[in-house]
């Protein structure tokens, strides 16, 4: 009944607005809906069709992942996560951010239910492309991202899909943390709430996850994994602020725009650099460019990660608190919710 509600109001939602925003919606819901009717349960004993062997033997373990989520992470038990979808193809979605080019502040784009996002996701990378060229003929800085999986914020039972294969068993479990979190908590209108938490139980999870495994060797490449990233994090924090001050200030746009390539051109040799000692692969957008969009593209992720990070600590992991204090949180109006949170040095409800 729930689906069903949630498409007949997304319908009724296309015949209130203009073409193109009918035209968008329609890609979503029969994209979904493909996706959704291709689902099959995973079994042990499952036919893979033309997936390689790792990939057949890390499908049959997102069972013990799935299991692990709700028994020691509080997350949704429900079949979320439970069947199977094969793509055949790099992305299952392309995401579209854009910036001014001389401000850090996202675009967004506002959906029924959900609230304002700073981003535009389709299936079809063609739409995803056309929609960035449009934004670059208006002098915006745009990025696209491939995406690996998605949740529907547990209005549909989402599937593991192939392209969540790619990356080996802990960024698979990672994924499934995360986006069970969106199904656990989404705050509307609110994004780097609802990304920071989820970026701090997948991180936490994962290492709870291999500790149970006593799977020592990838425990301590993960740790050295969550190091290279959080390296990472720090130069986009400081190359934001780099630019921030440039656009605060009263200089000519012709500096700003050198001084902007300067900054710019520096993250990306620095960034070059993290990835290379860590011999880790870089994460590049589509357009393999850096720019405002990029940057706010993994902002998002960690504007407040430390101290949802710190709040997991102080909870000695007991995910039942922990849920409780975010849950009181999301009632609170964006402002008063990032500032209790900021202000919190102890497992208890404000």
């Amino acid at each position: 009944m729930r689906t069903l509600n949630l498409l007949i109001l997304l319908m009724i939602y296309n015949l209130l607005h203009g073409c193109q925003t009918v035209s968008f919606y329609h890609q979503a819901i029969s994209g979904h809906l493909e996706i959704m009717a291709k689902r099959v349960p995973i079994k042990e004993n499952m036919k893979f069709g033309e997936l390689a062997e790792d990939k057949k033997n890390l499908l049959v373990a997102t069972k013990e992942i799935r299991d692990f989520a709700s028994e020691f992470l509080a997350l949704p038990e429900n079949e979320s996560y439970r069947t199977f979808v094969k793509l055949n193809r790099p992305f299952v979605s392309w995401a579209v951010f854009a910036t001014p080019e001389l401000s850090l502040k996202l675009k967004e784009w506002c959906y029924p239910f959900i609230g304002c996002m700073p981003y535009r996701g389709f299936f079809n990378i063609k739409d995803a492309k056309k929609l960035a060229q449009e934004l670059r003929n208006k002098k915006l800085d745009v990025t696209i991202r491939g995406i690996s999986a998605y949740s529907t914020l547990g209005w549909f039972d989402d599937p593991i899909l192939d392209t969540m294969l790619n990356k080996g068993e802990i960024n698979l479990a990672a994924t499934v943390f995360h986006e069970l979190t969106h199904q656990k908590v989404f705050v509307k209108n609110d994004v780097a709430f609802n990304e920071s938490l989820a970026t701090a139980i997948e991180n936490r999870g994962v290492y709870m996850w291999l500790e149970k495994n006593n799977d020592n060797k990838k425990i301590a490449d993960y740790k050295n994994w969550l190091k290279t990233k959080n390296i990472y994090f720090d130069l986009i924090r400081q190359t934001r602020k780099s630019l921030s001050i440039l656009y605060a200030s009263d200089k000519s746009k012709k500096i700003m725009k050198e001084r902007k390539k300067e900054i710019l051109s520096v993250f990306k040799t620095k960034k070059s650099k993290i990835f290379r000692q860590s011999n880790s692969k870089e994460a590049l957008d589509i357009d393999n460019v850096y720019n405002n969009a990029y940057l706010g593209s993994i902002g998002i992720y960690y504007e407040l990660l430390p101290e949802f990070v710190n709040l997991i600590s102080n909870c000695n992991d007991d995910f039942q608190k922990f849920f409780a204090i975010v849950g009181d949180l999301s009632l609170e109006n964006k402002e008063e919710r990032h500032k209790k949170l900021k202000l919190m040095d102890a497992c208890n409800k404000h």
